[in-house]
């Protein structure tokens, strides 16, 4: 992402309903597939991301991330290997099956 990007997460519509996501310095930490109920979300993302503010309007490599997760949602594939991603807070396996996925 960038270093100077503070923590949060967001909400945002696509063309399947409401998503969230999580980010810190690194990179993305946390996506919500799309829901019907975006309050539903919102909750989940506080409860995953204690201590992190909800940021209803994110920073530029935030807005860029989500734009292209709503293109591919709507039919347009983007692969997003490029995003940056924050692996802490997953198991060493999750790791694992993250760098995989990547390749």
């Amino acid at each position: 992402m960038a270093p100077d990007l503070e923590p949060g997460y967001t909400v945002f519509a696509t063309s399947l309903g409401a998503c969230g996501l999580a980010w810190t310095r690194k990179g993305v930490d946390f996506l919500i597939a799309p829901e019907n109920d975006d309050q539903a979300v919102r909750a989940e993302l506080a409860a995953k991301c204690p201590g992190r503010p909800e940021v209803k309007r994110p920073g530029a490599p935030v807005r860029d991330v989500i734009q292209r997760l709503c293109r591919h949602l709507s039919g347009r594939p983007d692969p997003l290997t490029d995003v940056a991603l924050d692996l802490a807070r997953f198991s060493a396996f999750g790791r694992k099956v993250g760098r995989a996925l990547r390749r």
